[in-house]
């Protein structure tokens, strides 16, 4: 005999009820969701400072891996972490060198700080900003100093 839920009678809840409701998600989909405990991905908001110079192959090759490193050691992991390793460093938005006004579709006025992680085992950075369990990446450092000063 399985538990019995109680129904959710709070009005927060709404607009998850009319998502499953009008077949847009399932009832599955909200439950692999809620068990993610890595980083999602999105180069939606990517902007070509810095890697459009790029060159170097086996830099995106290690940047590739090290975005698979970080979901391997998940979100606990990243906040544990040094942020030379797998941690996650914040910087206040005036110190990055890019015009940040082309990124107001994920940049709001009442975000104040980005998020750093390292791209490769060389300390590269590359920029984002994490909304949930998603990390945006904006930047990709493959010159040290061209999305920010290093000091």
């Amino acid at each position: 005999m399985s538990a019995k839920r109680s129904v959710i009678s709070d009005k927060s809840f709404d607009p998850i009820k009319r998502l499953i409701m009008d077949n847009n998600i399932s009832h599955k989909e909200i439950e692999d969701f809620s068990n993610i405990d890595y980083p999602l991905f999105s180069f939606k908001y990517l902007r070509p400072n810095s890697i459009k110079e790029c060159t170097d192959a086996s830099f995106f090759f290690n940047f590739i891996m090290r975005l698979k490193e970080l979901s391997e050691v998940g979100w606990v992991g990243i906040r544990q972490s040094h942020k030379h390793q797998y941690g996650m460093e914040p910087l206040p938005i005036h110190k990055f060198k890019p015009d940040l006004s082309s990124l107001a579709g994920i940049i709001t006025r009442d975000v104040k700080k980005l998020h750093v992680l390292r791209a490769d085992s060389r300390n590269h950075p590359f920029v984002g900003l994490q909304v949930g369990k998603i990390f945006h990446v904006l930047f990709i450092e493959a010159s040290f100093g061209d999305i920010y000063d290093h000091n």
